[in-house]
């Protein structure tokens, strides 16, 4: 049983850091990019030199002058978040050389860890929630669900999710849980070597439900980090893709583009407009596993511990 201490324990270790790339768009108000000063001003050194922050090249000088512990990127002319990210997907890979990364919505406001103790599973309160550990421990999970699990894609609990045993217990699932989004862990080098790109049809809609799809059709793996919380400003506050003017009108259209891939026949759609069509949607991993016959995997803490163990035992044989 993995409790407290020991929780804490493991996010004490010195994990790597994949680079954390953050789309922005008309956030260089420090009041509204919540991501960077909520979270990532507060995060170690280390950190802050290894985030990106990709910007509209109007809106650079802005963001400089407000963020001046992370690296600033100008985007070229791209069209909306699918293309950015596709640009962000291939930065990785072709500038930074680096297989990996986080990719992380402007709008986080917090990331926990979970803990078990005799009364059940909690998340940490704001004083033990150390930043940096958490990011560079769900590093070190999401290498061994890329590299043994072979995923493409995974992301953390939300928060209000993140609080139900054996949570606490279990370092990622594999096809299960919520579609990726907000923050994810991308294996970039995976992507490339499969050629999975993202849909540009999806640009006006945002296009994280829209690349499950992409990533969905070409039979690819995707896992959910459950002893890792995080928490956004809600989209119906938020957004700087949807408004009261043309929400039901991207969600139309988003609808219609996914039931042009097989996700149709394994989408569940979560919430509704209030004459019953479609608002926003998950992807059914039960229906998903049966249909394209993938895998369900759970691998707890002990697990992963095992793992980082006999990785470093064969690192240290290949030194000899």
């Amino acid at each position: 049983m993995i409790e407290k201490k020991q929780i804490q324990d493991l996010l004490s270790r010195k994990w790597g850091i994949f680079p954390i790339c953050i789309p922005s768009y008309k956030r260089w108000d420090r009041k509204e990019n919540k991501t960077i000063t909520n979270i990532i001003e507060h995060c170690d050194q280390g950190i802050q030199e290894n985030t990106y922050v990709f910007v509209r090249a109007e809106q650079e000088q802005a963001y400089r002058k407000n963020f001046p512990t992370v690296n600033i990127v100008t985007l070229p002319k791209v069209n909306g978040l699918a293309g950015t990210r596709q640009y962000i997907q291939d930065y990785v890979i072709s500038t930074l050389q680096k297989p990996y990364f986080i990719d992380m919505d402007d709008d986080i406001i917090q990331v926990k860890y979970v803990f078990h103790d005799p009364a059940g599973d909690h998340l940490s309160k704001s004083d033990e929630t150390d930043f940096s550990q958490i990011l560079r421990f769900g590093c070190a999970i999401a290498r061994m669900a890329f590299e043994k699990s072979k995923c493409v894609l995974g992301n953390f609990h939300r928060v209000r999710f993140a609080s139900n045993y054996p949570a606490s217990q279990t370092a990622y699932v594999v096809n299960k849980g919520s579609t990726p989004r907000q923050i994810t862990f991308v294996n970039a080098r995976e992507l490339f070597l499969r050629k999975i790109k993202r849909n540009l049809d999806f640009d006006e809609t945002g296009d994280d439900v829209g690349f499950v799809a992409e990533i969905c059709k070409k039979g690819g793996d995707m896992f959910q980090i459950p002893c890792l919380a995080y928490a956004f400003v809600d989209d119906a506050i938020n957004s700087v893709i949807r408004n009261n003017e043309n929400r039901r009108r991207l969600a139309a259209q988003e609808y219609a583009l996914l039931k042009k891939y097989p996700m149709r026949d394994y989408l569940k759609i979560t919430q509704t407009f209030e004459d019953g069509s479609y608002k926003f949607c998950d992807i059914d991993y039960r229906k998903y596993r049966e249909i394209c016959g993938r895998p369900k995997e759970e691998v707890m803490i002990e697990d992963f511990l095992r793992w980082v163990k006999e990785k470093a035992k064969q690192h240290k044989e290949d030194r000899r």
